[in-house]
């Protein structure tokens, strides 16, 4: 299992400023893993979401079958 990422490593990950991280993250575009307040991305998921174009989650253009 791959360690979860904080926001700010996101951030990095992503070439975003640290803001910009949580912004995603709380606009629900990230999906995240929630540890009580804590906040974390995993990583398998992250390229998944990546490799998907970089998503909103729970669009409808991501329900769109064409």
């Amino acid at each position: 299992m791959k360690p979860l990422l904080t926001i700010p490593a996101l951030a990095r990950v992503l070439d975003v400023p640290v803001d910009r991280g949580y912004a995603l993250v709380r606009d629900g575009v990230i999906p995240v893993v929630r540890i009580g307040r804590q906040v974390r991305v995993d990583q398998d998921q992250l390229a998944a979401w990546i490799e998907g174009g970089g998503r909103e989650l729970g669009t409808e253009a991501e329900n769109d079958p064409r």
